[in-house]
């Protein structure tokens, strides 16, 4: 009798580490990096010369577009980063596709944030760079020559996207938000610049809703470092909340199997 128990007792188990990698989410559902290695090996230069150096990723000032990428396949949660915009030409910009699937060096689909002059857009692209369209703004004084915080999430079901700067907490009021159903699947996070050059920082994106309205205001918009607390760069394990419904049913099936056992001993 003990050796069937035995025997019931490693069927569990193997039927436990069988599924438990079902239970956990890739590395590739969230993913972040922060430079602070100053590598960006994860990275596809597309056009341009960039480095990070400096701990940030930076395009080199040269002339004409640059163009930078890192596969995402994110297309719900929050994606959070943070921006140094140096041009106060609204004749020249920067922008970063959060959700986009690039078919070719000029021909990119998908939404993001662009940055011109004063102004931060939410933009959706809609083939090549001339085919982008402004789907709300807001114009924010102090934008130029600073560092910003981005945080933006995206509600599947409601397909909706709210847009949040320099939320200092997990509860902010966004800044604004959008209702859009044209694109659904993202392969690429892209930065791009046109005419002025491109930074970023501390990277985050997660399959989580990590910030939610409140009624606080926003914090201005004026500040001179990234805001995010640094973590370290490369890729982290997630959690589904599957496996703690897989850890239950194997405690409870295995007590079961004792009970069952112990009053068959008894017999």
């Amino acid at each position: 009798m003990r050796i069937k128990y035995l025997q019931s007792v490693a069927v569990l188990v193997a039927m436990f580490f069988m599924v438990l990698p079902y239970a956990v989410s890739a590395d590739t559902a969230t993913w972040y990096d922060n430079f602070d290695d100053c590598c960006y090996d994860d990275w596809r230069v597309i056009l341009g010369v960039w480095d990070a150096r400096d701990g940030y990723l930076k395009s080199e000032p040269l002339e004409g577009i640059k163009i930078i990428t890192h596969n995402s396949s994110q297309t719900e949660g929050t994606w959070s980063f943070d921006v140094f915009h140096e041009s106060p030409s609204y004749a020249f910009d920067t922008t970063y596709l959060f959700m986009a699937r690039q078919t070719d060096v000029r021909t990119c689909f998908g939404y993001g944030i662009l940055l011109s002059g004063e102004s931060i857009y939410f933009v959706r692209q809609d083939g090549n760079l001339s085919t982008i369209e402004a789907l709300d703004f807001v114009m924010v004084s102090g934008l130029v020559n600073t560092w910003t915080h981005v945080d933006i999430t995206r509600d599947s079901v409601k397909a909706e996207f709210k847009v949040y700067f320099n939320a200092t907490s997990d509860k902010a009021k966004p800044d604004f938000s959008v209702v859009d159903t044209e694109y659904t699947v993202s392969e690429q996070f892209v930065v791009r610049g046109f005419g002025c050059d491109c930074y970023i920082d501390n990277v985050s994106i997660s399959d989580q809703i990590l910030i939610t309205d409140s009624t606080l205001i926003p914090t201005s918009t004026t500040s001179t470092i990234p805001v995010t607390t640094p973590i370290s760069g490369g890729r982290q394990m997630v959690f589904d909340p599957l496996l703690q419904l897989l850890s239950l049913v194997w405690i409870v099936s295995l007590v079961i199997v004792t009970i069952g056992f112990i009053m068959f001993d008894n017999e």
